[in-house]
């Protein structure tokens, strides 16, 4: 009591005064008068105890503290009380007397909602703070008037070392519980009456929810004696006491819990789980049994993914769950989560053999042929995961629909031919019922074709398919395992019989024709020793094989070709696969052959034609002078070749053979750096060269000193088509190097957005982490340093990596790859105004284009790369363009943005945004 204002009318107060002043003798007088009144409050409503506290009279206080009547949380005008006042001028002997006060209320407020540790924290009073943080009821997350909490205030005020203090703390009943020790939390219950039982740490938790985590039943016990008990209270990511105990399977805990009258048994976390669900998902069978006998609990109830305890239960194989929940009356057994799958469907997916025989007992409840979000089955899951078992279940099921299609017209047997399940699609084929849907853009022989499975093609012929059958273009499935360079099917298929010239389609190509469009030596050749092959054959161009290869500059399949024809002028056809290949050295030797060779140059009508015919003679003289050199020099001229990306020399060199017979190189050579052929040329992006030395079986899973294998040397350096190549060939899309990287990280990290939008649609993982603990985003994220124009690149990289992650935050129920539900056909196509445009110009004027266009456009759906109309990749500034023919003068043109198609013109060609 200061200096009060003389304009004021102040009452003196004998025993304040003498406290405010430290008088313990005139304070230690006045006690001992019977009428004293020691709670008495002057004008400022202080008493004799805040006045002592305030001014630190740490022996007055103590007196006082003695006195029976004495109220130690009385409150002044301003909401003061001694803790308060004392933690504010951190007079820490007083307040560590009035801590041990039994009844004083460490979190009381003034009138602007600050506690004594609020005050302390403003005036930066570590001590004082240390000495608050003990007392067993001390709350640090009370917030005043203006929401800040003492925290708050320790941060903004840059007080380190509080902020530490307070950040560390732990109620001293919190962590009595946490640490089980049960003899301290029964003397804190009993020696404090007014304890808050429901004090929280850091982390949200209670006494009650740490003694339920850890399963200490009896510390449980104790807490759920005391009358204030919340048995309720969720921590920091919405967990209560009931959910971490049936989580942990602790059932005496959660037995303890349920016999609480205000147990609210069905609360939900953040995603919505329940205590039910955790046990569920945890399989704790005793925990679900429990919860089963609560009146109150809800067993249909959703998560945010619409996922029940069911749902989770046997998409985690948990037999002994399921059977527990389905004993339920009310059970809905056919709910569907967000991604549209039921039990039946997620143990399918998963093979859960056994839920699936109990689920299927379910008569008159279970729909067998239920279709999820995307018209899935179960059985469609089952194949597209591979599950025989599962399939061969579901099959014997008398009422399930092997027919039945998704959303977009796929049904099981397709699902299986996509993944290669052989032997289901055995089992889908053996069904009495089946249905081998030949419709244009999902016939299922196209499909195994375009995937490369030879035995299910086997298979599909074995059952009766059309081999012949043409798609609306007039193309066969020779055609499309030519197009995608199935040389073992094309083989098949030739011994089935197909007709090796048919050229009836839109673009009267031959499969010859196409065979040499597509580079493939190999097949070439195999076409070429069919008796009867018609190598004249001529396109709506006017165009024959002979120009296709000259134009393609190979001259291994511009020899093959010519040499073909001097054979067939002798009307000699070859039996074996290798007797064109003999024919070629007797024909180099053989004067008559010379003369023939000669003739039909010289009778060739196309000026180009005949100068690339005659250059490729040079070819054959080089390559016999190949014999010659030593290993050493032969590996020099390859790897010379390879990094200059010369096709003719690759060819001749992986085709030369010694005077033995041997072949003088292995494609999988390695150079002194360790580095394979198809590595550097993966690298280079030098796609010819690349598809060269995979027909020669260049292994694409060999790795350099680094662990990096092609698929990750071709991302690093953003060679976008040859990614594409790769991952057509079955390059493994997540395979990692020393470092433990993926092709997605190498790509990200470097900038390339066509190429992670690629590998992302293809599948990538973005969860993978490297040996650094980072992931793609996490590397990208650290690329923000870098300046604005390529902070712009990476924040695109940023976004697109975000949004999967985003989409991949599915239910517990989603398990596995989620490519095994991806659309057979998932190329996203829009168009721009001048294709439209072109398009409407086209169905007006030209009728005959315009369907061809609009063919083109539904088998660029399915392959932006490959298919008829050979897709021609676009350079430089048009770099990320392709084109297609529609006719002599006319190319459609797109562009593979590397998750969509965008379709820019159809008439004349593309450049610059310009057509000319």
């Amino acid at each position: 009591m200061k200096n009060p204002d003389p304009s004021k009318n102040f009452d003196i107060i004998p025993l304040i005064y003498a406290a405010e002043t430290g008088r313990k003798d005139i304070v230690e007088l006045l006690l001992k008068q019977p009428s004293i009144n020691i709670n008495i409050q002057d004008n400022l409503g202080l008493t004799a105890l805040i006045c002592a506290a305030e001014n630190g009279k740490d022996k007055v206080v103590e007196m006082l503290l003695k006195e029976p009547d004495i109220d130690v949380n009385i409150q002044g005008n301003n909401g003061i009380t001694a803790l308060i006042i004392a933690s504010r001028n951190n007079h820490c002997k007083v307040i560590d007397l009035l801590l041990k006060y039994p009844e004083i209320d460490v979190n009381k407020k003034d009138n602007e909602g600050d506690t004594a540790l609020v005050r302390a924290v403003y005036k930066g009073n570590i001590d004082t703070v240390k000495l608050l943080l003990k007392h067993y009821n001390t709350d640090i997350y009370i917030k005043n008037i203006y929401g800040y909490t003492a925290l708050y205030i320790a941060v903004n005020c840059e007080y380190k070392k509080i902020e530490n203090l307070l950040q560390n703390y732990i109620p001293t009943l919190v962590y009595a519980a946490k640490n089980g020790q049960e003899e301290e939390v029964k003397q804190l219950l009993l020696k404090h009456k007014n304890i808050n039982i429901n004090i929280q740490d850091s982390e949200g938790c209670t006494a009650l929810i740490w003694a339920s985590e850890n399963g200490n039943d009896n510390v449980v016990k104790l807490l759920l004696e005391h009358s204030n008990i919340n048995v309720n209270i969720q921590d920091i990511i919405k967990y209560t006491a009931l959910m971490w105990a049936a989580q942990k399977g602790y059932v005496k805990v959660v037995d303890l819990l349920l016999k609480h009258p205000k147990i609210q048994v069905n609360i939900q976390k953040d995603d919505g789980g329940t205590a039910l669900m955790l046990a569920a998902e945890n399989n704790h069978k005793a925990v679900v049994k429990s919860l089963l006998k609560h009146p109150g609990i809800d067993y249909n109830k959703q998560n945010i993914y619409k996922g029940t305890a069911l749902t989770i239960a046997a998409s985690q194989g948990h037999k002994e769950i399921v059977e527990l929940l389905l004993k339920q009356k009310s059970i809905n057994i056919n709910n569907q989560n967000n991604n549209g799958f039921t039990a039946l469907m997620l143990a399918s997916f998963r093979g859960s053999v056994d839920i699936i025989k109990l689920l299927l007992k379910q008569k008159g409840k279970i729909d067998v042929n239920f279709r999820g979000m995307e018209g899935n089955t179960a059985l469609m899951l089952a194949a597209a995961k591979g599950q025989k078992e599962v399939v061969k279940l579901l099959l014997n099921h008398p009422d399930i629909n092997v027919n039945i299609k998704n959303n977009i017209q796929t049904n099981a047997l397709l699902f299986a031919i996509v993944y290669g399940h052989t032997e289901i699609v055995k089992l889908l084929l053996n069904h009495p019922e089946i249905k081998i849907d030949n419709n244009e853009h999902f016939n299922p022989l196209t499909i195994a074709i375009t995937e490369g499975h030879e035995e299910i093609v086997k298979l599909l012929i074995e059952h009766g398919v059309d081999i012949n059958k043409k798609n609306s273009m007039g193309f066969t499935p020779l055609m499309n395992s030519i197009d995608c360079e199935q040389e073992n099917i094309v083989k098949l298929l030739i011994r089935e019989g197909v007709n090796v010239n048919d050229h009836e389609n839109i673009y009267r190509i031959s499969p010859l024709t196409l065979a040499v469009d597509t580079g493939n030596s190999r097949i070439v050749k195999l076409l070429l020793n069919q008796p009867g092959i018609d190598i004249n054959s001529v396109n709506i161009y006017g165009d024959t094989a002979l120009m296709y290869a000259c134009r393609s500059g190979r001259m291994k399949i511009v020899n093959l070709i010519f040499y073909k024809m001097i054979l067939q002028s002798q009307h000699y056809e070859p039996t074996e696969e290798n007797e064109v290949e003999e024919e070629e050295k007797i024909m180099v030797q053989n004067q008559q052959y010379k003369q023939i060779k000669e003739e039909i140059i010289q009778n060739q009508q196309d000026k180009f034609v005949k100068e690339v015919i005659i250059k490729s003679q040079q070819y054959d003289s080089a390559k016999e002078k190949i014999k010659h050199l030593s290993a050493k020099e032969i590996k020099e001229k390859f790897f010379n070749a390879v990094n200059q990306g010369n096709i003719n020399d690759i060819d001749m060199l992986l085709d030369a053979k010694s005077i033995e017979g041997k072949f003088l190189i292995n494609v999988n050579a390695r150079n002194d750096q360790n580095d394979t052929a198809l590595i550097i040329a993966s690298e280079n992006g030098n796609l010819e060269a690349v598809k060269s030395l995979i027909q020669y079986k260049a292994d694409i899973t060999l790795k350099d000193t680094n662990g990096n294998n092609a698929l990750i040397r071709a991302a690093k350096r953003g060679c976008f088509d040859v990614v594409e190549e790769l991952l057509f060939r079955k390059a493994s899309i997540n395979s990692t190097n020393n470092y433990n990287k993926t092709a997605l990280m190498e790509a990200a990290e470097n900038g390339y957005i066509r190429v992670v939008k690629l590998l992302i649609k293809k599948g990538a993982k973005v969860s993978i982490k490297d040996k650094f603990d980072k992931t793609a985003l996490d590397i990208v994220n650290a690329k923000f340093k870098s300046s604005m124009n390529i902070r712009r690149n990476y924040n695109s990289i940023k976004e697109i990596l975000e949004r999967k992650i985003e989409t991949s935050k599915t239910p517990l129920e989603l398990l596995g790859d989620e490519k095994y539900i991806a659309n057979v056909n998932d190329w996203e196509v829009i168009t721009d105004n001048n294709y439209l445009k072109d398009l409407k110009d086209w169905k007006k004027n030209n009728p005959n284009n315009y369907n061809k266009t609009v063919e083109l456009v539904s088998h660029i759906k399915s392959n932006p790369f490959r298919g008829i109309g050979r897709p021609e990749r676009l350079t430089e500034d048009m770099d990320g363009l392709y084109s297609r023919r529609i006719s002599k003068q006319d190319r459609l043109v797109y562009e593979v943005d590397g998750e969509k198609i965008i379709l820019k013109s159809c008439k004349g060609h593309y450049k610059k945004e310009k057509r000319k």
